[in-house]
Order: structure tokens, then C-alpha cells, then sequence
């Protein structure tokens, strides 16, 4: 992924969350980079912060793209 991004000009930053209270310090250090959007992987613990996630990607407009659809209708 990061060779594919290369070739386009474009830049991943990979951010790894392991607990719940890693959540806020990961979008604010994603508001600080300006990302563009996020891509988050599928991972059984991010079903159980699903809430938390897609609550603090919309509240810091920051696009993103869920790997599983209950993510998607969270936010509709």
C-alpha cells in the first residue's frame, strides 16, 4: 500500500490504536498531520469503539472508509 501510494504523490500514515483511550490522542495527531481521509482496518476491537470512531471522524471532518458496513450505517 505505501509503494501504491508512493507512485500517486500520496502519503500513508499508519496509526496504530490499541486501547480505547488511544482514540482521542489518534485523531488529534490526525488533525495535526491535516490527513486527507481515513482508511480504518478491520479489527475486532475498533466493533467494540465503533461509536467512538466514526463519532470523532465526523466531529473532526475527516472522510473516512470503514472495511464493514455496520461502520457505513452508524453514521446515516
Amino acid at each position: 500500500m505505501q509503494a501504491a501510494a508512493q507512485k500517486f504523490g500520496q502519503r500513508i500514515q499508519i496509526i496504530n490504536v490499541a486501547t480505547e483511550h488511544d482514540l482521542e490522542p489518534a485523531f488529534a495527531f490526525m488533525v495535526q498531520l491535516k490527513v486527507g481521509a481515513l482508511l480504518q482496518a478491520a479489527d475486532p476491537f475498533f466493533n467494540t469503539v465503533r461509536n467512538q470512531i466514526v463519532s470523532l471522524a465526523a466531529r473532526h471532518a475527516i472522510p473516512a472508509i470503514y472495511e464493514q458496513r455496520a461502520f457505513v450505517a452508524q453514521v446515516a
